[in-house]
């Protein structure tokens, strides 16, 4: 029995089009911050990982599977999954562009 409704190359497909869908990052530098010149890029890189984890669930057929059989074909599939993603987010990291805002005041506070 297949427990996956896509195949690996499926998520990885996923992934890769959730990564490019944003080709043009900013990000912005306030005077009180040190950030690194590719925080946005990260940032953007763990939404498209924890979307692609959400993803990876939402397709396990689940049909007579314990919570802990579940939780074993995830953590499986992910692994499986994310070993294949450092070529794809090396080559987006080459593409992407990055426009860098510099703000002469401290980040705004929330109260």
């Amino acid at each position: 029995m297949d427990f996956y409704k896509i195949t690996t190359e499926g998520f990885v497909s996923y992934f890769v089009q959730q990564l490019r869908s944003e080709m043009k990052l900013t990000q912005i530098n306030y005077s009180d911050e040190f950030l690194d010149p590719h925080d946005e890029i990260d940032n953007h890189i763990i939404k498209c990982q924890k979307k692609l984890s959400d993803y990876i669930v939402q397709n396990i057929n689940s049909t007579r599977l314990t919570e802990d059989d579940i939780s074993e074909l995830y953590d499986r599939k992910k692994k499986e999954v994310f070993t294949l993603l450092d070529q794809y987010i090396e080559k987006y990291i080459e593409e992407v562009q990055v426009d860098y805002v510099d703000v002469d005041e401290p980040r705004p506070t929330t109260n």
